[in-house]
């Protein structure tokens, strides 16, 4: 990091993993992208919204090893969980929904909803056994829906085996959720090579962003057996 381009609260900054250090071009970046745009040109600022949300998506998609066009962005990683949560089309027999003892509280939160339409969670324990894909066996069961991984777990820093995870998921049919918010920025991530169902993330934590800029990933042949019950515009 160069520290000249950022805003230090101290001498050293040890707290990215809750939310970057403040860029120096922060301000001045959203009063160009955001506000200036708003008051000169009022109801006509779309176009030019519009446009700063594609620059974003192409700005991060190498970030996250993905295309631009499969990266919707979102208010939250909850969001975007339970968009893909509501999104699943109902499969016989499919009423398990695994992740495990150490994903961060949001995705357990998110996915407790997942009750309230018939679903059951299931909890792997935590701890260095979730670098081991056969630790992962009980995801890949003809009762699962949904395993949800993430890439790099917070408070232990153990890095799920995120391809062999989403290959292993293909093979057996169940959807796979990868959460890349604490990798993002920090180790390499391939969504495409790696090919899970969905990814959710943030730019907070080592983005060096704020609240408010999230992202769902959603890989295109997946995308299409989904509907969605949380529609609205380019956010949704």
């Amino acid at each position: 990091m160069d520290r000249d381009k950022f805003h230090l609260p101290g001498k050293h900054y040890f707290l990215s993993h809750s939310v970057g250090a403040q860029p120096k071009t922060m301000g001045a970046a959203l009063a160009r992208g955001f506000a200036e745009p708003w008051r000169k040109a009022g109801a006509g600022v779309w176009d030019v919204w519009l446009e700063t949300e594609a620059r974003a998506r192409a700005g991060l998609a190498p970030l996250i090893g993905a295309d631009a066009h499969d990266i919707c962005l979102q208010s939250n990683v909850s969001s975007g969980i339970s968009k893909i949560l509501f999104s699943l089309p109902e499969r016989t027999g499919r009423t398990k929904i695994v992740l495990s003892e150490d994903d961060f509280p949001t995705v357990g939160f998110a996915l407790a909803q997942a009750r309230r339409i018939g679903y059951e969670l299931v909890f792997l324990p935590g701890g260095v056994r979730l670098a081991d894909p056969d630790a992962w066996a009980p995801a890949f069961e003809d009762d699962v829906q949904l395993v949800v991984a993430t890439r790099v777990y917070s408070n232990s820093s153990v890095l799920a085996p995120a391809g062999e995870i989403a290959r292993r998921a293909r093979a057996a049919g169940v959807f796979s959720l990868l959460d890349v918010a604490q990798a993002a920025g920090t180790v390499p991530v391939r969504l495409n090579e790696w090919a899970p169902d969905f990814a959710v993330g943030t730019s907070l934590k080592y983005l060096c962003g704020g609240p408010g800029a999230a992202f769902l990933w959603v890989r295109g042949d997946t995308a299409a057996q989904c509907a969605p019950m949380d529609v609205g515009w380019f956010s949704q």
